[in-house]
């Protein structure tokens, strides 16, 4: 009599997200509360909710959610059958992060599942910042900056670069608009890069990660560049 409840206990609780069932509390058919009906482990932790959270109701134990828009939302999926699917800042009740959720209509309530997600969206921002400061150096800087990823053949041997990202500065050099000169080959916008040693030193700061720095002759335009 007991394995069917046990096996639905041993399920939820092998989840990494939590997950959560709710029945609707209605007043003259019109929702106005949810009743916990049931809820895992990893919840449980997360939310640290009390032994005896089944019968309690979501607004008594989590009333930010009307302050942060969800109560109507979960609503909605009881009442339309539409899934919810989304990712937002929760800082109620002593939770303080980013979650991810996902809410589907189970009977007369709904089933919701929700991930916290605040590590993940911290190092997405970091991310975001460090590409506006790069962006910000390559387009404010008075020297020519180019970013370049290599292009290796069947054996791992280096080719070619494509040029990845350029500044300002650096299309003033060449004769090529910024259209063409992003993505394009090293080569291709400059023969005398192999003829001159420079290819080859390029590959040697991309295999050791020693620095390099020299001067160079642009052949295309008679310029002279410093090169690091």
């Amino acid at each position: 009599a007991t394995a069917a409840p046990d096996l639905l206990d041993g399920i939820l609780d092998a989840s990494l997200n939590g997950i959560m069932a709710y029945s609707a509390v209605r007043d003259d058919r019109q929702i106005v509360d949810f009743r916990i009906i049931r809820f895992n482990q990893v919840a449980l932790r997360m939310l640290s909710l009390p032994d005896d959270a089944v019968g309690k109701t979501l607004l008594t134990l989590f009333p930010g959610v009307q302050a942060a828009g969800l109560f109507e939302q979960y609503v909605a999926v009881v009442e339309t059958g539409e899934p919810l699917r989304r990712q937002l800042p929760y800082y109620y009740e002593g939770l303080e992060g980013w979650y991810e959720i996902a809410a589907v209509r189970l009977n007369d309530g709904f089933v919701i599942t929700f991930l916290d997600i605040t590590e993940q969206r911290l190092a997405k921002e970091r991310l975001e910042q460090q590409a506006e400061l790069l962006e910000g150096i390559l387009h404010n800087s008075l020297d020519g900056l180019a970013a370049v990823q290599a292009v290796r053949n069947a054996d791992g041997r280096i080719v070619d670069f494509t040029l990845e990202a350029f500044n300002q500065a650096l299309t003033g050099t060449s004769s090529l608009s910024p259209e063409q000169l992003q993505g394009a080959s090293l080569l291709s916008i400059d023969p005398t890069l192999k003829p001159s040693g420079l290819f080859d030193q390029y590959v040697t700061v991309c295999e050791t990660g020693e620095a390099y720095q020299g001067e160079y002759h642009y052949g295309l335009n008679g310029r002279r560049f410093s090169i690091k």
